[in-house]
């Protein structure tokens, strides 16, 4: 006869013996099988045999359980805090790591769109870029921001994560005022100090990429060529387009520039039905636009705005020179 415990978690005792030539197994409550030896007047040390092993076998069991169950609350939370955890890896990223990426990037878009190249647009378009950078201190340290705009009929805009934005001359001629443009520019600014594009890398694109990353920023030989050119196409989310709108409507009045311009230049877009750059496809739909409009009302209505900066007079420049926006 062989007596051990068994069962789920160990909590029986199984006895197996042969009867009738037959191996038989019985599953007995250990209390009672304990309680009953004893009251036959069983050897006390077999007992006591009996009780340590169960308590052993129990232990053990309840060990693995344990076990398999933080491993499945772990499973959840990985699950179901994934995107937390590659942003919290996203912090611990240099931020060379956004230029080589973004410079890719870069290099590969002007070799087939190559920048516009007049004096007096570039001059114009730097002076707004130099006063809204001017209020970041973190587009400051990190980033050398360059804006170029390149002939392109689409009113369309876009950051890339090493500093650059890129206009194209279709926003421009849509433009009625430089603050307008200062508006656009500064919510692609917002993309660029929220490193939204490389959020959506470390999030949406796979682990795969976030190893790749991180292999290049400790200076292992890896090619990121491939995820370089995806940026031009991101689309952000709800979320990092708010975040960027209201960056805008701060920095804007930071800057002395009027952040009303931004919003006459959504809403002439929804009243004349022209696109809506591609960044922000997502709101292309006038009840979303509207939405967005309103929000933006809201944030500037809780700042004291006194716009003093002086732009350059933009309008001087769409009839004249490379874009000349009356063709």
């Amino acid at each position: 006869m062989d007596i051990h415990p068994g069962g789920f978690e160990n909590r029986f005792l199984v006895i197996r013996f042969m009867l009738n030539g037959d191996r038989v197994a019985v599953f007995v409550e250990p209390r009672n099988f304990l309680e009953a030896i004893r009251h036959e007047n069983v050897n006390p040390e077999f007992a006591l045999k009996i009780e340590k092993e169960l308590r052993k076998a129990q232990s053990s069991s309840r060990i693995v359980y344990y076990l398999l169950a933080s491993l499945f609350i772990l499973g959840l939370l990985i699950y179901f805090l994934w995107d937390n955890i590659l942003l919290f890896v996203l912090d611990l990223t240099p931020h060379s790591v956004d230029r080589s990426i973004g410079e890719l990037a870069y290099t590969d878009f002007v070799m087939r769109n190559p920048p516009l190249e007049d004096d007096d647009l570039n001059e114009a378009i730097e002076e707004i870029r130099a006063k809204l950078v001017s209020t970041d201190p973190l587009l400051v340290k990190y980033y050398n921001i360059t804006v170029v705009v390149v002939k392109n009929s689409a009113v369309n805009a876009f950051a890339l994560p090493d500093g650059h934005v890129v206009i194209f001359s279709g926003l421009i001629c849509e433009a009625n005022s430089s603050d307008e443009i200062a508006g656009v520019l500064a919510h692609e600014l917002g993309h660029i100090s929220n490193r939204h594009q490389m959020k959506i890398l470390y999030t949406r694109l796979g682990t795969t990429i976030v190893l790749t990353l991180i292999a290049s920023s400790v200076g292992i030989d890896v090619d990121i060529s491939k995820i370089a050119t995806t940026l031009i196409h991101l689309s952000y989310t709800r979320e990092q387009e708010k975040e960027a709108d209201l960056y805008a409507v701060d920095h804007l009045v930071r800057a002395g520039i009027d952040p009303h311009g931004y919003l006459t230049f959504f809403r002439r877009l929804i009243e004349s039905g022209g696109d809506v750059p591609y960044i922000m496809a997502f709101l292309s739909d006038h009840p979303a636009m509207k939405t967005r409009i309103k929000y933006i009302e809201d944030a500037i209505s809780r700042y004291d705005v006194k716009p003093h900066a002086d732009l350059p007079d933009i309008k001087l420049l769409k009839t004249r020179g490379v874009l000349n926006c009356a063709e």
